[in-house]
């Protein structure tokens, strides 16, 4: 986006209140602190650090969960301006969360030491396929004649102008998203769908994958967009 196309006043606002609430924040503070306690015990140990998850940390990181579900259940995200940031803050919450229950499914409840880790994660699933799933379903547009699902919505239009690359970029993050709130990673037979993932969620990421590789192979597509999705 052109800021020289932007009110000079509101580039302003947006500037000052770009971080003040932040799902990035959120996300990445819970993913941070999950793969930290679970996977650093060692290197902690090591630091003398073994006891830094103390209850007052614990307590901060249910709370960043639990304050990520309310804002998506009452729609937060979506309509107070202070959740909007100076990139698409949602789409790398998706990845945060995503990436995270793809490899937090794998563990059982008596592997992981912190109750409060069991609990957060049981929030993240809610967040998950109550909310995410739907929201990022309803937005696809799928063709059965053509096996294609894409959406719209990460650049959008803005003073007059669309950006052809919006589609693709949308689309995939919209599929990872959804392989990963869906999915665990298994050492054998790498990612597998959980049991009780929605035959629509498989669909829409099987007709995604399609159109994205179309169009990103098509010689007069820009990718510049596409960057933002890979992980």
């Amino acid at each position: 986006i052109n800021q020289q196309e932007i009110i000079p006043e509101v580039m302003e606002l947006i500037i000052i209140n770009a971080n003040e609430i932040d799902i990035v924040v959120f996300t990445s503070f819970i993913r941070g602190i999950t793969t930290l306690v679970l996977t650093g015990a060692d290197m902690l140990k090591e630091k003398k650090q073994s006891n830094f998850f103390t209850k007052d940390l614990q307590k901060e990181y249910s709370d960043s969960a639990e304050f990520l579900l309310w804002a998506v259940e009452t729609n937060m995200v979506n309509d107070h301006p202070d959740l909007i940031s100076l990139y698409p803050e949602r789409y790398i919450g998706y990845d945060h969360v995503g990436k995270l229950l793809q490899w937090l499914r794998n563990y059982k409840d008596d592997d992981i030491p912190y109750d409060v880790i069991i609990n957060v994660r049981k929030m993240l699933i809610t967040l998950v396929e109550d909310y995410w799933t739907k929201e990022l379903l309803d937005a696809m547009v799928i063709k059965e004649d053509t096996q294609e699902a894409y959406c719209d919505g990460i650049l959008g239009t803005y003073a007059g102008k669309s950006w052809a690359e919006d589609r693709l970029c949308c689309t995939a993050y919209y599929a990872d998203a959804l392989v990963s709130f869906w999915t665990v990673r298994d050492d054998e037979k790498g990612i597998v769908w959980i049991e009780n993932t929605p035959s629509k969620v498989k669909t829409v990421a099987a007709y995604s994958g399609n159109y994205v590789a179309r169009v990103a192979l098509d010689k007069n597509t820009s990718l510049q967009g596409l960057l933002y999705a890979i992980d």
